[in-house]
């Protein structure tokens, strides 16, 4: 997890981190698996010192890791707000995850502190969908309008607004429309077992079409160049 996120000293950026969710959710779009996005404030951050306010962020971030799903996640912390990529995670899984990690902030065990510290998390969610092949900044936008209808409720709880035919549109008016994945390459049958000489071409071949493991995947330093395709 990020630095700030973790209590750490060292750690990615904020800017690297979101560039791996979205070529997390590339990934995840040409795998045709589910993602989802959360994009959460902890509220009234600033009535914390700044030493206490690491560690209050280390521990909503070690409550994260516990409730992790099985695909695993990526989370990046700006000051207050957070955005989390769940991997291979639908809507419902992504709602009742949040539901607990709002549960989990009111009563955190923070390092230093004799009591447990009462943190109030307002969460927006979003998720891949079937029928809509959204765009990353989709994602991000209908999370975002689940955050604040989200604060405007009070916060501790969590907002789904399912806005994304809306702000879909809004993406492809700059962007176009998304290119349709392109359907994975069956190999020929072969009538012959192949020859040595061949044996190492068709080895690499298959090496280099099966998915890689996001969780080996190199983390981005760096923007993407334009125009290149993530997939």
């Amino acid at each position: 997890m990020q630095a700030e996120l973790a209590g750490s000293v060292r750690g990615p950026t904020f800017a690297e981190l979101t560039a791996r969710m979205e070529l997390d959710f590339e990934l995840a779009r040409a795998r045709s698996t589910p993602a989802a996005l959360l994009r959460v404030e902890v509220e009234r951050l600033e009535r914390f010192a700044p030493e206490q306010k690491r560690r209050v962020l280390a521990a909503i971030g070690r409550h994260l890791a516990e409730l992790a799903p099985a695909g695993g996640l990526v989370a990046a912390c700006e000051g207050a707000e957070l955005v989390v990529l769940l991997r291979e995670s639908g809507v419902e899984q992504a709602e009742a995850l949040a539901r607990s990690w709002i549960a989990a902030a009111r009563k955190l065990q923070v390092e230093g502190e004799t009591a447990p510290v009462r943190a109030s998390l307002a969460i927006g969610v979003a998720a891949t969908r079937a029928g809509l092949d959204a765009y990353f900044e989709t994602l991000h936008a209908v999370a975002r309008e689940g955050l604040d209808v989200a604060r405007s409720n009070g916060g501790e709880c969590c907002v789904h607004s399912e806005l994304y035919e809306f702000h879909q549109r809004k993406v492809e008016r700059t962007k176009g429309p998304r290119a349709p994945v392109a359907p994975p390459v069956k190999p020929a049958a072969a009538a012959h077992a192949p020859s040595a000489a061949s044996a190492a071409p068709v080895t690499q071949a298959a090496v280099a079409t099966r998915p890689v493991p996001s969780s080996i995947a190199p983390a981005p330093t760096t923007a993407f160049p334009p125009g290149l395709g993530l997939a």
